[in-house]
């Protein structure tokens, strides 16, 4: 639905190429027609789109997805990539598209849009209390989207629907979304930016699990005329996962940033570096046996000097094999670093009793072109291709902590630490099949 929506606002952006200066009936008129040119274009990429309602200043339009091959070509015009198996679900997806003109000093063009029918596929492989939720989500039009165009044809703004309704079955299934909005920023027809933000959203299934997600916000933004650059970040104030009988997990105050940054190589081979921030105030894990509760973990990781020659080919539409794709991707060059590790404080004993954390940095490089065919199959039979150096370095209670734990107890007679900054400190060297920690060779 998501992918849809930013479709028709792409559509809608690319139809406002003309003055805001006409008469509001010449203006519509204008509007309209460029709109319905694009809906023609609809129709020509596999759509079937019929007009089902003019009024002066609104168009209701029926849209359905008919050639899913097409419809994925056409989606790719617009940076919206899908796999072929996802576009052919997509089949028998219908939609009504109700387009207002001139709605509001600063929107030339506002468009609701909403479900009036599900890919087949899904239908078809229905079980009963699904189809009892399908038939609801149409019935009810819950899932509804609005979004509203500027006058300049540079960005877009809408929102999703409130939803608070119970699915009734053998066990009835909540769903509860509020305050969704998104937006973006477009040139040329190409996504710049884009940001979504969810008040609250709630699954919860009768005596058996809820999930909840609150104050969530994500953003994106792509530097211009390159195809790897971007910068984006998620946040949530709270994210869980829990099962009726309370096991589960809960995070509070998720931040996420990634970016990616290329650089040319020799014969155009352009280079990518990906880079991954990430901190959670609290953390809180509970199973049948034990409840771990973790304060102020974060991670800073980059993956840098991947080769994007193969993500070039699957741009031009070239299916890549998974063995290829990595081999491709990662070479001799390739590298990932792990920057920072570091975990403040946890609780163990059912929460009760509190440690100080740990801290760790690390390096992998790739030193030889590794047989991904081999390695898919038998993971270990990369590492030889591989060297790596890892620093921990535990908290003395954490030590102890772990020390007493009997399935750990192999561990601690092969390996030795040395005291470091109040701590116990571990040096891991792995190079062509010969591990040391702390300098001494344990294989």
């Amino acid at each position: 639905m998501k992918r849809i929506v930013t479709l028709f606002a792409a559509i809608i952006v690319s139809a406002l190429g003309y003055y805001y200066t006409f008469g509001a009936k010449q203006l519509t008129a204008e509007l309209r027609a460029i709109v319905s040119w694009y809906l023609e274009e609809l129709e020509l990429n596999g759509f079937d789109v019929k007009l089902d309602e003019r009024l002066e200043s609104k168009d209701r339009y029926l849209i359905t997805c008919n050639d899913t091959q097409r419809i994925n070509a056409y989606l790719e015009h617009y940076d919206i990539d899908i796999s072929d198996d996802d576009a052919a679900i997509m089949k028998g997806l219908r939609v009504g598209l109700e387009i207002s003109y001139l709605k509001g000093f600063f929107h030339a063009l506002s468009a609701d849009l909403y479900l009036l029918d599900l890919p087949k596929e899904l239908k078809e492989n229905a079980t009963p209390f699904q189809h009892k939720l399908y038939e609801k989500l149409i019935s009810e039009k819950l899932f509804r989207a609005h979004i509203d165009i500027d006058q300049w044809q540079n960005e877009y703004s809408g929102n999703l629907g409130d939803i608070d309704t119970v699915f009734e079955g053998d066990e009835s299934l909540t769903l509860l979304l509020k305050d969704a909005k998104f937006g973006g920023e477009y040139n040329d027809s190409a996504l710049l930016g884009s940001y979504l933000n969810i008040g609250k959203i709630t699954l919860k299934k009768e005596h058996d699990f809820t999930i909840l997600l609150e104050k969530a916000e994500s953003s994106f933004r792509k530097v211009p005329d390159t195809l790897y650059d971007f910068n984006a970040t998620y946040r949530a104030h709270k994210l869980a996962a829990m099962l009726d009988d309370g096991n589960g997990i809960e995070a509070v105050d998720i931040n996420i940033t990634t970016h990616g940054k290329s650089t040319d190589g020799k014969d155009a081979d352009h280079r990518l570096d990906l880079g991954v921030i990430a901190d959670a105030t609290k953390i809180r894990l509970r199973d049948d046996h034990t409840v771990w509760m973790f304060d102020g973990l974060s991670a800073d990781i980059i993956l840098s000097d991947i080769s994007t020659k193969v993500l070039d080919e699957m741009q031009e539409g070239e299916l890549v094999a998974t063995d290829k794709l990595l081999a491709t991707l990662v070479t001799p060059k390739t590298q990932l670093q792990l920057k920072e590790l570091k975990l403040s404080r946890l609780y163990t004993d059912r929460g009760t009793k509190a440690l100080d954390g740990l801290e760790s940095q690390g390096t992998l490089n790739i030193t030889e072109d590794i047989n991904w065919t081999l390695a898919l199959a038998q993971p270990l039979t990369a590492l030889p291709y591989t060297t790596i150096h890892l620093d921990i370095l535990l908290s003395k209670g954490l030590y102890s902590y772990l020390l007493d734990l009997p399935q750990l107890t192999l561990v601690w007679l092969t390996l030795e630490p040395v005291e470091k900054d109040d701590g116990k400190f571990f040096e891991f060297d792995y190079d062509r099949n010969a591990l040391t920690v702390n300098r001494k060779p344990i294989l």
